[in-house]
């Protein structure tokens, strides 16, 4: 007799292949309209979660690779907000154009940031009476939302393209980006950043201090661009603290 687990196993199958002839469902056509459910249930998601791969690629080749995708890669995560994760690894698996795999990549990025709750901005004065020595040893931290990428092809322009309602480009050059996430109210944008201000950030990220991410760099204009970036991170409103030890 099959175990519990095995039942389930093979009734996520029937569904993921839409198998409407599963001997133990036979009883009812309901529960073979239930099971097509989930299959068009991942379906839509999979349709509002990568709406510029679908634009890219046309609906008629998109369908198609949700038909693939769907059977091979059913949902490991009990949220179905989180389906879709690694489209952008079945369609490098599957040596779909590499323009596609970053547009997967860059929206799943950007799905992941939305569903960040933000935390509040921090407030610079209070911090004004330290003293100027310690801020050698401060560190930053950031909004959980933000997150730094990179892609071999200038994907903002097609996002562009997109939201101006343009038909996809024929081709898209080939030219490594820096992506940083920042959120503006309750969206999440994404912004090509220069590899100097992108790499500071890495810096920051790994916990480094000020003092330690300065003395890496051999430009001697490097405090003067690092103050200009920060008042950009607090415009966007990225740095949620600064510690002192």
């Amino acid at each position: 007799m099959p175990s519990l687990r095995d039942l389930q196993k093979k009734l996520l199958a029937d569904i993921l292949e839409r198998n409407q002839h599963a001997a133990y469902l036979n009883h009812s056509d309901r529960i073979n309209a239930y099971g097509d459910g989930y299959y068009r249930r991942f379906r839509g998601v999979l349709q509002n979660y990568f709406t510029i791969v679908r634009w890219y690629m046309g609906d008629g080749p998109f369908a198609e690779a949700l038909a693939r995708y769907i059977p091979s890669y059913p949902p490991s995560h009990p949220n179905i907000n989180f389906y879709g994760d690694d489209f952008s690894t079945f369609l490098q698996d599957h040596h779909f154009d590499p323009v596609l795999i970053d547009i997967a990549k860059t929206q799943t990025i950007l799905h992941h940031a939305h569903l960040q709750a933000p935390q509040k901005a921090f407030d610079l004065a209070t911090v004004a009476n330290q003293p100027l020595e310690s801020w050698f040893h401060a560190k930053l931290t950031f909004q959980p939302s933000m997150t730094l990428f990179t892609t071999s092809y200038p994907i903002h322009i097609l996002y562009n393209a997109y939201a101006q309602k343009d038909p996809p480009p024929a081709s898209v050059p080939q030219k490594t980006m820096h992506y940083v996430t920042h959120r503006q109210g309750s969206s999440i944008f994404f912004e090509a950043f220069e590899r100097i201000e992108y790499d500071l950030l890495i810096d920051f990220l790994a916990k480094h201090s000020l003092g330690q991410v300065l003395s890496t760099y051999e430009d001697q204009n490097i405090a003067e661009k690092l103050f200009e970036y920060f008042h950009k991170w607090q415009t966007y409103q990225l740095i949620t603290g600064i510690s002192f030890p």
